[in-house]
């Protein structure tokens, strides 16, 4: 009696710890093969919540706990999410590359060192540096109307910060993004910057001396100094920060 009852128990048992394991498995099974997201080294991860408090009017992205896409996106690595509470995108990281120091052609330089007369004209070239603009996709309008806004400021338009080489998770909901050509001075030289926003700067007159002269030229060699005539122009002074023009 008490080896059957000893054999009923063992069977019991067993069965008992192969429903656990298979259970185990199961939960496993669903976690890595449901849940899972495997976000590889050069791309980031955009979330959109299917559950959650509504967005307010005029809010495009959301915050944690509100439906939507979600604002922060995620680095590489390996997440597991409820397919039924979210939805997942990945998108490429932004690259910005730093150019190639060693392609960099110059020949300026060299003829400056060795005296000869370069046969093709100033010359510089190369693989040079980008940057990043960013074009903010979300926010408010901004209440002057300004085209290009701060990166801390809660208004869409053009960032002013520019993202310079390098590596960077850029959400495609928040941003829109262009790389351009980077400026690069060489030794010797001066960027002048002409600025595309703003009001333009006050106007003044100067002299013209190219319509002064001619004007001149024409008077008899004989007349008074102090009759010759000066020809003047308008001209707008140099532009400051907020304004528009050469500054």
């Amino acid at each position: 009696m008490s080896a059957t009852v000893s054999t009923s128990m063992g069977g019991w048992l067993r069965l008992a710890i192969g429903s656990v394991l298979v259970l185990a498995a199961a939960v496993l099974a669903v976690f890595w093969f449901v849940l899972r997201v495997y976000v590889p080294h050069d791309r980031c991860l955009v979330l959109e919540r299917k559950t959650g408090r509504a967005l307010p009017p005029g809010q495009i992205l959301a915050e944690p706990g509100q439906k939507g896409i979600q604002k922060q996106v995620l680095p590489s690595g390996r997440y597991f999410f409820n397919p039924f509470v979210y939805s997942t995108q990945l998108v490429p990281l932004t690259v910005v590359p730093a150019g190639d120091p060693k392609s960099w052609e110059w020949v300026h330089t060299a003829w400056r060192v060795s005296g000869r007369t370069p046969t093709g004209g100033f010359k510089f070239a190369g693989d040079f540096p980008k940057v990043g603009v960013l074009t903010r996709l979300s926010g408010t309008p901004p209440p002057d109307g300004a085209q290009v806004v701060d990166i801390d400021s809660p208004y869409k338009g053009v960032i002013r910060q520019v993202l310079t080489p390098g590596t960077y998770r850029i959400n495609p909901y928040e941003y829109k993004e262009e790389i351009a050509d980077a400026v690069y001075i060489p030794a010797g030289f001066v960027g002048v910057v002409t600025s595309q926003f703003g009001p333009s700067p006050p106007r003044k007159q100067v002299i013209d001396v190219e319509a002064t002269a001619l004007a001149r030229e024409a008077m008899p060699p004989d007349t008074p100094a102090d009759q010759r005539p000066t020809v003047y122009k308008w001209v707008n002074d140099l532009a400051v920060e907020g304004q528009s023009g050469v500054m």
